[in-house]
C-alpha cells in the first residue's frame, strides 16, 4: 500500500521535486507512482539516491508516459544507469544509486526550451480555463445587456453562493495572469543567464514551501468558507439544486 503525499510542484519546481524525493527517499519512502499532485511511496530500507527530473519538450503535458517519444527517452536512460519511476504528464521522473552518475540532461538551452513550452501551454491553460467559465458564468450579461449584467451581479453579491462562486472565478483568473507574467519574467531571466554562460535557475525548495503552504492554506479556508456559506444554508433551507449545482462547479473548478 502506497503512501500518498499532496505536493503541487509546478514546472519551475525541478530542483525542488528532485530534493523532495531524495529527502524522502532518505527517510525510507521511495517514490512509485504519481496522480497529478499527488505522490505515492513505497517504504523500503533508506537509500542515498539520486533523482533527476527531465522534461519533455513534444509531449502533451497530459500523455505521461503512454506515448512513444517517452517510452525512448526512458529505454536511453535505462540504457545509461538511470532507472524510470513514474511519469507526471510531461515530467519524467528517474532516480540512480550512483550519485556521480552522469545527468540526464547537460545541454542547458535545451533544457530551458523544453522547459519555458511547457511552462507556456500550462500558463495558457489555466488562463483559457478562467476565461472560459466567465464567459459560461456571465453569457447572460453579454447577451442581455448592461442592465441584466447589473441586475447579475447585484444577484450575485447577495447570495453566499454568488460571492464564492465569483471568488474561484476571480482566482482562476489571477492564477492565469500569475502564470503569465512569471514566465514572462523567467524567460528574460533565463535568456540572460545563458547569455552569461551561467545555468538557468529555477525555483529552489525553500521558495516551493512557501508556495505549497499558501495553496494549502488557500483550499483549506475555500472549503471552510464553501461548508460555512452555502452548504449550512443550503442544507437548512433544502435547496438541493443549487447545492447540486455548486458541487459540479467545484469539482471542475478542482479538477
Amino acid at each position: 500500500m502506497l503512501y500518498w503525499r499532496w505536493k503541487s510542484f509546478g514546472i519551475l519546481d525541478i530542483p525542488a521535486m528532485e530534493y523532495f524525493f531524495e529527502k524522502m527517499a532518505a527517510r525510507g519512502w521511495m517514490l512509485r507512482d504519481a496522480r497529478g499532485s499527488f505522490w505515492g511511496f513505497e517504504r523500503q530500507t533508506p537509500k542515498d539516491v539520486k533523482f533527476s527530473v527531465a522534461i519533455l519538450k513534444d509531449v502533451s503535458m497530459w500523455e505521461g508516459s503512454e506515448n512513444e517519444e517517452s517510452r525512448n527517452f526512458q529505454f536511453y536512460c535505462e540504457s545509461a544507469g538511470w532507472h524510470f519511476v513514474c511519469a507526471e504528464k510531461c515530467r519524467q521522473i528517474l532516480w540512480s544509486d550512483d550519485r556521480d552518475i552522469v545527468p540526464i540532461e547537460t545541454d542547458e538551452e535545451m533544457k530551458m526550451e523544453a522547459v519555458k513550452t511547457q511552462y507556456r501551454k500550462q500558463a495558457a491553460f489555466t488562463m483559457f480555463v478562467g476565461v472560459l467559465w466567465t464567459l459560461i458564468y456571465f453569457w447572460p450579461v453579454l447577451a442581455g445587456g448592461a442592465e441584466l449584467g447589473g441586475y447579475l451581479m447585484k444577484s450575485l453579491l447577495e447570495s453566499n453562493a454568488g460571492i464564492l462562486v465569483l471568488f474561484c472565478i476571480l482566482y482562476l483568473l489571477l492564477g492565469g495572469l500569475a502564470g503569465i507574467v512569471s514566465y514572462l519574467v523567467w524567460c528574460q531571466m533565463a535568456k540572460r543567464n545563458l547569455s552569461r554562460k551561467m545555468p538557468v535557475l529555477y525555483r529552489p525548495y525553500s521558495v516551493f514551501m512557501v508556495k505549497d503552504i499558501a495553496e494549502k492554506v488557500f483550499c483549506l479556508l475555500l472549503v471552510v468558507l464553501f461548508y460555512i456559506t452555502v452548504v449550512r444554508v443550503t442544507v437548512q433551507e433544502r435547496d438541493w439544486r443549487t447545492l447540486t449545482n455548486l458541487l459540479v462547479f467545484l469539482l471542475s473548478f478542482g479538477v
